[in-house]
């Protein structure tokens, strides 16, 4: 029973001062989301209608193009609408 407890003193520490280590050698990574999805990226933006909401995403998203704007309800009220966009 002792050298059980012993053996997972061990282990827990080996592990807690093993991990900064580890950390310390690797390099952060991060993604943003321009890179995800073959560079492609949806938005949604509140406009009026399709032409003007494809207008105000290119406006905000400059070197990106309109592949597409979809309404995002079908309330008629509704000015949200979908726009994917391609590098």
């Amino acid at each position: 029973m002792l050298g059980r407890k012993w053996i997972c003193i061990a282990v827990i520490c080996s592990t807690a001062w093993g991990v900064p280590e580890v950390l310390a050698t690797t390099q952060p990574i991060a993604v943003s989301v321009d890179d995800v999805a073959g560079g492609r990226k949806s938005v949604t933006v509140f406009a009026r209608n399709s032409a003007s909401a494809s207008a105000k995403a290119t406006n905000q998203n400059p070197g990106w193009s309109v592949v597409s704007v979809k309404k995002v309800n079908d309330d008629p009220k509704s000015m949200a609408y979908r726009v994917v966009m391609k590098k």
